[in-house]
C-alpha cells in the first residue's frame, strides 16, 4: 500500500470526510453534485468526475483503480491489481480488470487463484488504463438514458468488443443496500451470498493463460474433453447437478423464443445456483 497513491473523490462537500482525509494525509477532490439524490444522474456524473480527476491529479499514472464507497475489500486487493495490471498493457483485447464477480457464489466458485475473461462492464472495484479512461470520459453520455456501467456495454466505440478480467472469487464485497440501483431486498437475496477472498497472500494462477489466444485454446480444450450433462429440471431421474470443483461439464441449451431466453434460461441458472441475470 505504501507504493500506491490515493485520491479521494467526494461527491459534494462533507466536512467529516474532508477532515478524515486531512488527518490521514490523503489528497481529495470535491465534486459539485449534479442531479438529485436517488437519480442515476448523480452517480453517472460522479463516476466520470472520479475517472477524469485521478488521471489529471496523477499525470504520470498509466492506470487507475476505482473503488466505490460501499465496498468491503479483501486483504490482497492491492496486490491483485498490481499483479494483473500488465495484462492491460500486453493484450489489446482487454479493457478493464474487475475485483468482483457475479458468479462468486459458494455453489459455483472455489478457486481463489483462478481468473476469467468475460464480456462485461466495470463494476465494484475496477482498474482501467489512462487511454481507455480518457476515451470514456471524452465520449461520456450526454443524456442520462442509461446507468454509467451498462452504458459501457452499449458503447462499443469505447469497449471495442474487448473483454474484462474477473476473479473466480471476488476481491470486493458489495455492502450498500439503499442506493440508486440496489435495493435492500436484492442486497439480501443476492449480494449477501457473494463470497470474497480472505487470504492476504492469495496466489494468482498463470496469468499468461488469460491472453486471448491462450484463453481460447484452453476453453476449446475444456469443451472438447467435457462430459455432456443433460439438464431436465422437471425430470432429471434423480440425478443431481454436477457439484462444484468437478468437471469440466458441458450442456447445450436451445432458445427458440424470447420467452426461452428470458425465462427458461433464467430458471436453469437459478436451479444451478449461479447468477441468473
Amino acid at each position: 500500500a505504501s507504493q500506491t497513491k490515493y485520491l479521494l473523490a467526494i461527491d459534494g462537500y462533507h466536512e467529516e470526510t474532508v477532515k478524515l482525509a486531512e488527518v490521514l494525509d490523503i489528497p481529495y477532490v470535491v465534486h459539485n453534485p449534479q442531479g438529485h439524490r436517488g437519480t442515476r444522474v448523480r452517480p453517472n456524473t460522479n463516476v466520470r468526475f472520479a475517472l477524469d480527476s485521478v488521471f489529471d491529479f496523477y499525470s504520470d499514472a498509466p492506470k487507475a483503480v476505482l473503488l466505490e464507497d460501499d465496498l468491503i475489500v479483501s486483504p490482497d486487493i492491492i496486490s491483485y491489481f498490481q499483479e494483473t495490471s500488465w495484462l492491460l498493457d500486453t493484450d489489446p483485447t482487454l479493457y478493464a480488470v474487475n475485483a468482483f464477480s457475479y458468479n462468486s457464489l459458494a455453489e459455483v466458485a472455489s478457486n481463489v487463484s483462478q481468473l476469467r475473461r468475460v464480456e462485461a462492464y466495470p463494476y465494484y472495484g475496477w482498474m482501467m488504463s489512462r487511454e481507455t479512461a480518457q476515451l470514456a470520459v471524452q465520449h461520456w453520455m450526454t443524456g442520462m438514458e442509461a446507468d454509467w456501467d451498462m452504458w459501457f456495454i452499449k458503447r462499443n466505440d469505447i469497449r471495442r468488443s474487448r473483454d474484462v478480467i474477473v476473479p473466480e472469487i471476488s476481491r470486493t464485497f458489495h455492502e450498500g443496500g439503499q442506493g440508486v440501483h440496489v435495493t435492500g431486498f436484492y442486497q439480501t437475496v443476492f449480494y449477501q451470498r457473494i463470497i470474497t477472498n480472505q487470504l492476504r497472500d492469495a496466489k494468482l494462477a498463470d496469468l499468461s493463460s488469460l491472453i486471448l489466444e491462450n484463453y481460447e485454446s484452453i476453453v476449446r480444450r475444456d469443451i472438447q474433453r467435457a462430459e455432456l450433462v443433460s439438464l431436465n429440471l422437471f425430470n432429471n431421474n434423480g440425478n443431481p447437478l454436477p457439484t462444484n470443483g468437478t468437471g469440466p461439464f458441458v450442456s447445450f441449451i436451445f432458445a427458440g423464443t424470447k420467452n426461452d431466453e428470458e425465462n427458461s434460461f433464467t430458471v436453469i441458472l437459478m436451479s444451478m445456483r449461479t447468477y441468473e441475470l
